[in-house]
């Protein structure tokens, strides 16, 4: 990173001395002014942006073969692009898929384009999405199969005369699967019921948010066999903590800490059964 950001100081000032080269005495303050405009440039191109290292679904028995995700975004006019790869072997560092994201405002709403591109498959995956205030629309797909998935959300706020009720439905089609998935939610005064179905599982689930001053809780039951889903929110300084318990089969705990140049993230996964099989996630953000 740090050679990075000097070789855009090199051309930043070649640059301008190009552009400046009719002018035969350039004076040290003049020099100075130069510099600045350099820094302030490598700055703008910076600033906003981050990056990424994970490291996913660790076993706690051992770090061999232990991979860390590294995701690099940088700006370019009005595109956001980067690469993402695998530190797992320094010697054969190379980036896996090279990505480009662009945002436009339109007249009624705004329009995200995402593509990736898999340097190995020679692959290129791509989701864009236009939405407003009401509606939101989105279609994903990828150079061979072209359009795989397309979905549509909207919400809508039915004022009372003592509380207001929000409504919103969602639902996507995959066109390879033919899978249809939907969601229907509702929220009012601090709670809120959500259902979900898939025509692939065919089981319907119910889940009920219920905020406590600085907690949640997020029972999940499924209608069709009746299994329970036990999730608890509490809220931190600085982030919050995620427990999910699924009874006879394991607990899951997420542990988000919003630092002031990023965030970390850390998940342990503890089968209940086999502990020794636990599994460790972890990521760090850099806002640069």
């Amino acid at each position: 990173m740090q050679f990075f950001l000097q070789l855009l100081v090199v051309f930043a000032i070649l640059g301008s001395a190009f552009a400046g080269k009719a002018k035969a005495v350039v004076a040290p303050v003049k020099e100075k002014n130069l510099i600045e405009k350099s820094v302030d440039m490598i700055q703008d191109l910076t600033k906003g942006h981050s990056m990424r290292a994970e490291v996913k679904d660790t076993p706690t028995g051992g770090l061999e073969g232990l991979n860390v995700q590294l995701t690099a975004p940088f700006k370019f006019m009005n595109y956001v692009v980067g690469a993402n790869a695998k530190i797992g072997d320094l010697k054969n560092l190379a980036p896996e898929t090279l990505f480009i994201r662009r945002s436009f405002d339109t007249s009624d709403g705004n329009l995200k384009v995402e593509a990736d591109y898999n340097l190995k498959d020679k692959k290129a995956d791509y989701k864009s999405e236009w939405s407003n205030k009401h509606i939101s629309v989105n279609a994903q797909g990828d150079s061979t199969d072209y359009v795989t998935k397309i979905g549509a959300k909207t919400s809508h706020v039915f004022t009372g005369a003592s509380r207001n009720l929000k409504a919103t439905v969602s639902g996507a089609y995959n066109l390879l699967s033919k899978r249809v998935d939907t969601t229907t939610r509702l929220d009012v005064d601090g709670i809120s019921a959500e259902i979900e179905y898939d025509t692939e599982k065919e089981d319907p689930t119910l889940q009920v948010h219920y905020d406590v001053g600085k907690d949640r809780l997020s029972p999940k039951i499924s209608l069709k066999s009746g299994d329970i889903t036990y999730g608890y929110r509490h809220a931190l300084q600085n982030g919050h903590l995620d427990t999910t318990l699924h009874p006879g089969d394991n607990v899951v705990v997420e542990w988000t800490d919003n630092a002031k140049s990023g965030a970390w993230k850390t998940k342990v996964d503890v089968p209940l059964q086999d502990q020794a099989k636990t599994k460790v996630s972890f990521s760090r953000d850099w806002t640069l």
